[in-house]
């Protein structure tokens, strides 16, 4: 992951209450006692309930009244998250935003391009870009992404009305790098009304537009030949769910289904545009995180199809129903089928999660099911070299047998490992760096010697205020977001207050390469494979058992009592910190999952999983691209050394994020059965 500067938090701050000019109803009460006594609280339980827009809605007439409230600033990063910048080309769009996939809400005025550090609900948001005399855009953004391209708009004549601009970007294809420029592609897949001109236009009969051999069953037709398979139900020439030529009554507005690959192909040429790759739908479609948002509000696991649009799941760009309705023909092959993409509306929802993060389905060049649709996309810069290399066939990428893999480390050579991890007990030399006080928790920042040469660790403690010392502790490994903010106070911890306010301690390290230590490193993120990562790995685990020999140094932490929280990137590398520290009591897991088996074995999570004996509760959304359940979250509960009756897996019906009611709920449980209950005043 590339390193990103963000602003300072005061000016995202200032920004988030100062832009939208919210008008407060002053029943509501005066200045600052109404947002000390009503709306700060009001937040604090829509936040954790997941509510965060209606959060948001809260926050912004606080602010209105009360912009430079200490409290309110602190509260930020439970449902808010920054986004560093926007930028058009050209500039002075006006920026509204909306909820996700409510089309009944009003927009909301948030400024003019360029936008820098300003600060949206957690979760996904539309935002709309209008400029007098171009196209109005409208996208979701991914607060996953690297950096975010600048968005060119686009006058009329130039970006026909049914299709959208998808930024060009860097796409790796087999072992290279390739640079892919911007294009169009539908917003919408073809629907019956549209795919109606190619046939009454003779787009059958005409073999111009038919321009790859046709292959059936491995024998090359001719097109003749080819032409009496692609028939409609009376016979006719059109998709097989079509009768006399023409599409059932009442249904133009339609995705056209019952269309093989050689149907979307001279189609796309009767139009003049093409079938889109794998990579480049891909790109349209979003990032890895995109299915829990899009899959809900997609056309999945129902009776029949629905019109293009009615369904609000909405891609990184603008585009409707990449998930569900119909399936969408790639030019791509694999083996001696083509790639098909999306699910269509009789599929469950993982096949809709595996165009976006494989393995990709395919279909024989002539299949003609209901379900087999078409979306086209406009080439614009790409040079004959990329296009070839984008269209290339797709190699089957077998799926990783994590289960059938497993091959636990013999006890001597796991001995090697632990002592790659060992490290000799020199003073901690610890001093108190800040001391910041909030509503419910007094954090200190404390900095300790490092395990290793030359560096110090630096800690941020929340000590809570509603519940008498000595405290239980839960030290936190966090996603991999810390690999690309700078600043604690610039990272989304949604996860993790709810701790504090439990009664708990939340020790918070700041490891190695990540917030306030990224300038201890030249390189963010090093390959998986390599030594470089071997090594920043270990120096990371050894950074989070320093922080337990610290906080058994300090009387008001019960280090009898101490659990682990990790999510995501911290979940992921759990089974290192559990299998290495055993002073650890309980481990709550936010979505974790096993990866790329090609790892360096002394940390690779596989390796480490057997040795795990902590009790572990382990929380996944069903709908989770980044650890899809069967394959990668699940075998990497059942390889858990911990007792049966000692573990539990929780799968809720999200994505990347359990649900903070659910998350709650179990984790508290799950503390206070193996922690031990949190006294109170």
């Amino acid at each position: 992951m590339g390193r990103r500067r963000l602003a300072t938090g005061v000016l995202a701050v200032v920004a988030f209450f100062m832009i939208g000019g919210w008008v407060v109803d002053r029943l509501l009460g005066s200045g600052e006692a109404w947002v000390r006594a009503h709306a700060i609280p009001e937040i604090e339980e829509l936040a954790r309930a997941g509510l965060y827009d209606s959060a948001w809605t809260v926050a912004r007439q606080a602010g209105e009244v009360a912009p430079e409230h200490p409290e309110l600033a602190r509260l930020l990063p439970q449902f808010t998250w920054l986004w560093p910048e926007l930028r058009t080309d050209p500039p002075g769009a006006r920026v509204f935003r909306r909820p996700y996939g409510n089309l009944g809400a009003a927009w909301e005025e948030l400024g003019t391009t360029p936008l820098d550090s300003f600060r949206l609900p957690l979760g996904a948001t539309v935002l709309r870009l209008e400029l007098e005399g171009h196209r109005p855009v409208e996208i979701v953004p991914d607060h996953y992404l690297e950096e975010f391209p600048t968005l060119t708009l686009d006058p009329p004549e130039r970006l026909p009305e049914d299709m959208v601009r998808i930024p060009g970007w860097t796409a790796v294809i087999g072992d290279e790098r390739l640079e892919l420029a911007d294009f169009f592609i539908g917003r919408y897949p073809v629907t019956n009304r549209e795919y109606l001109r190619f046939v009454e236009a003779g787009g059958y009969r005409d073999p111009s537009h038919w321009e790859y051999p046709l292959v059936f069953e491995g024998d090359t037709l001719s097109w003749e030949e080819a032409m009496a398979h692609f028939t409609d139900r009376t016979g006719r020439p059109g998709p097989s769910t079509w009768e006399f030529s023409s599409y059932p009554e009442g249904e133009g507005s339609y995705p056209v289904g019952g269309v093989s690959w050689y149907e979307a192909a001279a189609y796309a040429d009767f139009m003049d545009k093409a079938l889109p790759s794998v990579h480049h739908w891909r790109r349209a479609y979003g990032s890895e995180f995109f299915p829990e948002h899009v899959i809900p509000k997609s056309n999945l696991r129902s009776d029949g199809p629905s019109p293009v649009g009615e369904h609000q799941g909405m891609g990184a760009f603008g585009t409707f129903d990449m998930a569900g309705n119909v399936r969408e023909w790639s030019f791509n092959e694999r083996g001696d089928a083509r790639i098909i993409l999306g699910g269509g509306w009789t599929d469950p929802d993982f096949i809709a999660i595996s165009a976006v993060v494989g393995p990709l389905d395919t279909q024989p060049a002539f299949d003609r099911s209901p379900t087999n649709g078409i979306r086209l996309v406009t080439y614009l810069e790409d040079t004959d070299r990329t296009l070839a290399r984008a269209w290339a066939p797709v190699e089957p990428r077998p799926e990783p047998d994590f289960l059938g893999e497993a091959s636990p480390p013999s006890d001597e050579e796991f001995e090697i490992y632990r002592r790659m991890y060992a490290y000799d007990p020199t003073p901690l030399e610890p001093r108190v760096e800040v001391m910041d006080t909030a509503r419910h928790w007094v954090r200190e920042t404390v900095s300790f010697a490092a395990a290793y040469e030359g560096e110090r660790v630096l800690l941020h403690l929340y000590l809570p205020r509603d519940a008498p010392p000595p405290f239980q502790a839960v030290l936190y490994w966090p996603g991999a977001g810390a690999m690309a903010f700078p600043s604690i106070d610039q990272k989304i911890e949604l996860h993790t207050g709810f701790l504090v306010r439990s009664g708990r301690a939340l020790a918070f390290p700041v490891l190695k390469g990540t917030l306030e230590r990224l300038d201890d490193v030249e390189e963010v993120q090093p390959a998986w494979e390599s030594l470089r990562f071997r090594d920043r790995t270990i120096a990371q685990v050894q950074d989070m058992r320093r922080t337990v020999d610290y906080l058994e140094t300090r009387a008001d932490i019960r280090s009898d009592r101490l659990g682990f929280y990790g999510w995501s990137w911290g979940g992921w590398l759990a089974p290192l910190a559990l299998s290495m520290e055993p002073r650890f009591d309980a481990a709550v897991l936010h979505v974790a999952g096993l990866v790329n088996p090609s790892m360096v074995p002394e940390v690779n999570p596989l390796n480490h999983l057997s040795r795990v004996t902590v009790p572990v509760l382990m929380l996944n959304g069903r709908l989770d691209a980044t650890f899809p359940l069967e394959t990668h979250a699940r075998p990497f509960y059942e390889l858990l050394g911990t007792a049966p009756e000692h573990k539990r897996f929780v799968v809720a019906e999200s994505g990347h994020f359990v649900p903070q009611p659910k998350l709650i709920r179990e984790s508290l449980d799950w503390l206070d059965r193996y922690l031990g209950p949190v006294e109170e005043h």
